[in-house]
């Protein structure tokens, strides 16, 4: 998602995605140590990766990738830029799966969401809390995969 998100962020602003290279990395601590070595010009990762480094004053934070401004941090488009981004997870069942049974487990998942070790989670790791279900989610999934494929399609990528 990290490289998706950087070539819609390129184009928003009017640059070249071709231009970019994309350094991957297999988690954000690798990203911050490739910042703060300058082995990249910058990052893209979650905030809890960054926090300690913006706090400190060794990294700065340029946009959270988020519809709307987080941890005092401006979104991308609060910057009027046309891009936001957002990092999911889901839990999915079978098709096979009765009615009454994955309406238990979606009831399970909720109250899960409610809970106050769930709430302390969602603190320590700098993460926003949102619920979908049904065909809301449907919709997100859709969405984020048409997106996805069309910036494949752009950046050239290989699925």
């Amino acid at each position: 998602m990290d490289h998706i998100f950087s070539g819609v962020f390129a184009r928003a602003t009017g640059a070249n995605p071709d231009d970019l290279t994309y350094l991957p990395f297999a988690g954000g601590a690798e990203v911050v140590s490739a910042v703060l070595s300058g082995k990249a010009m910058v990052g893209i990762s979650g905030y809890s990766e960054f926090s300690s480094q913006l706090s400190g004053g060794q990294l700065r934070a340029i946009g959270v990738s988020s519809r709307k401004a987080s941890f005092g941090i401006p979104s991308i488009r609060d910057q009027g830029m046309q891009v936001d981004m957002a990092n999911w997870r889901g839990v999915f069942t079978g098709k096979s799966v009765p009615a009454e049974r994955q309406a238990a487990m979606v009831e399970a998942v909720r109250q899960a969401t409610l809970h106050e070790s769930w709430k302390s989670v969602l603190k320590q790791n700098h993460w926003d809390a949102s619920w979908l279900t049904g065909k809301d989610f449907n919709e997100q999934i859709d969405f984020d995969q048409t997106t996805a494929r069309v910036m494949v399609h752009l950046l050239k990528l290989k699925a």
